[in-house]
């Protein structure tokens, strides 16, 4: 029965308590939120150098972009051109045949003029010996 008598004059310590614990948890509340909002200023750089970050890597990318285009095409210019010379070696094969038989025959005209040469020069007179010039005149006075 005391106690529900000096519950009343309890009642305003427990009050001052409750007050105590809620200043308590105020200013540890106010360290906490300086706390947080330090962290949310730091998120926030860094999701702006991230942003910085991401801006530089997309023109990066697009500078890539071209480069890989510039590639492509003159990749597919190449191809191109190979094409073409496939085309010109494939030429090349199906002519040489031809030409080898071209070649051969012109070296059998050039050995047969070679000895026809041949036959000439042995029934042309003595370069050392007296032109045609010379020889008439001797054969005209006798040789004197």
């Amino acid at each position: 029965m005391i106690d529900s008598l000096l519950a009343p004059v309890r009642l305003p310590r427990r009050a001052l308590e409750s007050l105590d614990l809620l200043a308590d948890a105020a200013r540890r509340l106010g360290g906490l939120e300086d706390a947080v909002l330090g962290h949310l200023g730091s998120l926030d750089e860094q999701a702006r150098s991230i942003g910085e970050d991401l801006a530089a890597a997309r023109e990066q990318v697009e500078s890539l972009h071209a480069h890989v285009a510039l590639l492509d095409r003159t990749v597919t210019r190449i191809g191109e051109v190979v094409a073409q010379l496939d085309e010109h070696v494939a030429a090349l094969d199906e002519a040489m045949p031809r030409l080898e038989h071209q070649v051969a025959t012109t070296r059998q005209t050039v050995d047969g003029l070679k000895e026809e040469l041949n036959d000439l020069a042995e029934h042309l007179p003595d370069p050392d010996g007296p032109g045609p010039i010379a020889r008439a005149r001797e054969a005209i006075t006798g040789g004197q």
